[in-house]
Parts: structure tokens; sequence; C-alpha cells
């Protein structure tokens, strides 16, 4: 009876914009945003299980292994005191972002610039409630028969004893300008830095309250890094219908590992090394870069057509590559080895078509497909006994082929004018759980629907029908999606 979950949320934002010439402004965006919750919840029931055989039913854990279970009483939370759950995450996010735009002419060639500076501040600490003395009342581990189970049985309350923290903050600094050399020719080149600084830590609370004292919190440990990133695009319109783009760019991801002395850590060669035991950037950051090449044409306003591929590399991926044994001071230490020897490939390619045979009637559909795997292991003297299993192997928890195809109709006249119609359909490939036993979740189509109609601009209403056809499947492993459903709304447009 004494479940909960409360959330609180404040979010602010604040933007202005001073035009300076006619050809120059400055704009000026800030967002604060504060989240609380408090969770307090038994999450679970389990049933009682012994190694001896003092219930009636069993299975079999091993060949010579039996786990008795007692299938007529569960019990709330489990002998791991797991359950219950009290955590109350609080973050604060802090964004503020300065623009100077404009446009000047050199000879010819007309530029849109962007100067800008982005800051952002993410702080977060999350109270938990998970020792030994932070649950009490008779409500714990309570047992329930499994037939007619009376669910109230008694009260629980928890305070918390410790809290974990982390600080991230992002300097960005970019310049980008879009080139306008004529009517066939246009380019965009940016750049990008940026400062980025991660601080852990974890605490201990006196007073069971959600504030800590700074003498029981640990010492931070930080990790520091920065990045240089660009993009460079051109656009080519041989005809206004007719259009080609290229474009390759750069991206960075920070690896926010710290120093554990149980690791043994590589870097990108496979070499060994030692990074700084006083906290600071262990591994450098995850690099890679983007290439792309597509193509627009319309036809009469009628059809539009959409195509691009693309090619995606990544490298400095972390890897775990299994165990060793080294000397330590002169006795034999179990370590687990972790490598900065990963690359990677995606590559793929899309197309949409768009057909407008009626004003009122619009036709889309889209067809994509993508590849992603692991390339490359980097090896080097001793180390070269370790492998990464997946190595070409295709990714899992992705779909490789993904379709879609949606149709609009507005009735323009008459009696049921501004009555409008929706159908769309989405495919989604199997998706892989493990390749090497061929689990995956099946292919899927689903379909939905929906009817709008609009009175006198102002008023809109509408019935949306999700899953048309009641397809049964799962939404995430172990969680069925929704069945057939209905969405009715009505808006109003000032």
């Amino acid at each position: 009876a004494n479940n909960y979950m409360k959330r609180k949320v404040w979010d602010m934002s604040v933007s202005y914009v001073y035009q300076i010439t006619d050809w120059m402004k400055l704009k000026e965006r800030f967002s604060y945003f504060h989240s609380d919750l408090d969770y307090h919840c038994i999450e679970g029931l389990s049933y009682r299980t012994s190694k001896d055989p003092i219930y009636k039913w069993y299975y079999k854990k091993s060949e010579t292994e039996k786990i008795y279970v007692d299938l007529d009483t569960v019990q709330r939370g489990n002998a791991a005191r797991q359950n219950p759950l009290n955590f109350n995450p609080d973050h604060k996010n802090v964004n503020n972002t300065i623009e100077l735009t404009g446009k000047f002419e050199t000879g010819s060639v007309l530029h849109n610039y962007t100067l800008g500076w982005t800051y952002n501040c993410f702080d977060f600490a999350q109270y938990n409630g998970y020792g030994d003395d932070d649950l009490w009342g008779p409500g714990l581990d309570a047992l329930l028969p499994v037939r007619d189970p009376h669910i109230v049985q008694g009260w629980w309350d928890t305070k918390v004893s410790a809290v974990s923290l982390r600080t991230e903050r992002t300097h960005g600094i970019y310049l980008h300008d879009v080139i306008e050399f004529n009517d066939k020719w246009k380019m965009m080149a940016s750049g990008r830095v940026d400062l980025y600084s991660r601080k852990t830590s974890s605490a201990t609370i006196d007073d069971g309250k959600q504030k800590y004292e700074t003498k029981n919190r640990k010492e931070w440990k930080e990790v520091e890094t920065s990045a240089f990133t660009y993009r460079v695009g051109v656009v080519y319109f041989p005809m206004p219908e007719l259009s080609f783009y290229g474009s390759i760019s750069s991206y960075f991801n920070p690896v926010t590992t710290t120093y554990s002395p149980t690791v043994m850590y590589l870097d990108r060669k496979g070499n060994e090394f030692n990074p700084d035991e006083d906290g600071g950037e262990v591994f450098k950051p995850e690099k890679g870069y983007s290439t792309e090449v597509g193509v627009r044409y319309t036809l009469n306003e009628m059809v539009d057509i959409n195509a691009s591929v693309f090619y995606i590399r990544k490298y400095n991926i972390v890897k775990s590559l299994g165990d060793t044994t080294v000397l330590v001071d002169g006795v034999a230490t179990e370590k687990s080895i972790r490598g900065q020897v990963g690359r990677a490939d995606s590559r793929g390619f899309d197309i949409e078509v768009v057909v407008r045979p009626l004003p009122t009637l619009q036709v889309t559909g889209g067809l994509g497909w993508s590849d992603y795997r692991l390339r490359e292991i980097a090896e080097s003297g001793r180390f070269s006994k370790y492998k990464e299993q997946n190595k070409n192997v295709r990714a899992t928890g992705v779909p490789r082929t993904t379709f879609y195809a949606y149709a609009d109709y507005t009735i323009p006249r008459g009696v049921l004018k501004n009555l409008s119609f929706h159908l769309s359909g989405n495919f989604k490939d199997k998706v892989f759980r493990n390749i090497d036993n061929r689990l995956y979740d099946p292919a899927l189509w689903l379909m939905d629907a929906g009817i709008f109609y609009t009175i006198k601009n102002h008023v809109t209403l509408a019935l949306n029908i999700n899953n048309l056809f009641d397809k049964e499947y799962f939404e995430r492993t172990t969680i069925m999606a929704k069945p057939r459903n209905y969405q009715a709304s009505v808006s109003y447009t000032f």
C-alpha cells in the first residue's frame, strides 16, 4: 500500500534575438531543466527455493543439481534483498548558446556564416537506500498464498544511506559557412572544437536525508578530453529539378573509463600502457567519419525522388579481450583486459519516393538498408591470442532492412470537404539477438490508420487507429506491445 513514485520537474527556457544590422544578428538561448524523482516500490514477487528437498516441485539447474520450489507461496521481494527498490535520482541540466549570424560577399560569392559558443552542464546525484539497515517493517519479505492472496500485508519503510555523483560539462566553439557560388553550386563547411570534462564520486549519508556532507564524499575522479570535428558538403544543380550532393563529416565520443587496478589496458595499437592512477583520461575518445552522396529529382511537382548511399567508419572502440595472469609484487594476480583496439564500419542506402497524382492525395514510400560490423582488432606481441568473437559478424539488436509507406487524402469539395484519411505501414526486418544460435525477433509489418476533419480552419477532430490488424509482437524482450488501440483528439488553432 505504501509503494509510490513521485516526480517534480522544473523546465524553463529563454531566447533573445538582437538585430545588429540588416545583415548581422546576435542570438541568445538559455534553458534550465531540473528533475527530482522519488521511487519507493516493491517490484517483484518470487517463489521460495531451496537446495534441500523441502518442497514438492523442483527443476534441474544442472545434471547433478536440483532446485526445489514452493509453488503455493510467493514472497514479496527476494532473498537477495534487491527489493524493495528505493532510489531518488535528482538531476539538473543547464544549456546556453550564443550565435552571431550574418552574410557577406567576396566578389560574386555569397557567404552565410554562423559563429557560436555553447555550454552544457549536466549535474546528477542519485540517492540510494540499498544498505542492510535501509529497509525495515513487518511488510518486508511478506509471504502471499498463490491462491486468493491478500495483496496488502504490512507496512515497510526505508531511508537513503549513499549517493552516486556525476557532473559533465562541455564547451563547444563552432563556425560554419554556407557558400553560394552561383545558381548551380553551393557548399557548406564547418568546424567545431569541444572541451569535455566528467567528474564522478560517491558519498555516504548519516541522517537518511537527500543531502550529504563534503567530509563523507570520496575524491573526485575526473576525465578531461577535447577534439576537433568538421563537416563539408557540396550541392550541384545541373537543372532546377535535379540536384546532386556529397558530404563528409567527423565525430568524437568521449570514453569515460576510469582507472582500476584489476584491469590491464591496451592502446589502439594493442600495446600495454599504464593510465593515470589518480584519475584522468584512460582511453582516447572514440572517433570516426562518415561520407554520403545522394540525388534528388522532381518531376512536374508530381513526383519527388530522393536517394543516397553512406559509409561510416569508427575507430578507438574499447573492447573486452578476456583475462590474463600477471605478477604484482611477486604475486600472481588475475586481471581483465580492455583495449582500445576495435574498428567498425556501417554502410547502406536509402530511397524515398513521393507521388502526388492529385492536389489532395499524396503517397510516400521509403526503403532503407544498412549493415554494421566490427571489422578489425589490433593485435601485437603476446596479446595476439585475444580475439573478438564478433569480428565481421553483423550487429545484433537492429534490423537490416526497413520500409515504410503512407498515404494522405483530403476531400476537396462538397458536404465532406476537409475530411482527411491517412493510412500508413512500417516494415522492420528480423532483429537478431544472437547470431550464432540464430535467435531473432521475426520480421514485422504494422499498419495504422486515421480520420481527420477540420471545421472552419480552426477545430480539428481526429481518430487514430494504431496496430490496425491487431498484430501480437514484443515491443522489448519481455514486454508485449499494445494490441489494436484507438486515440481520439480535439484541437483548436488560434
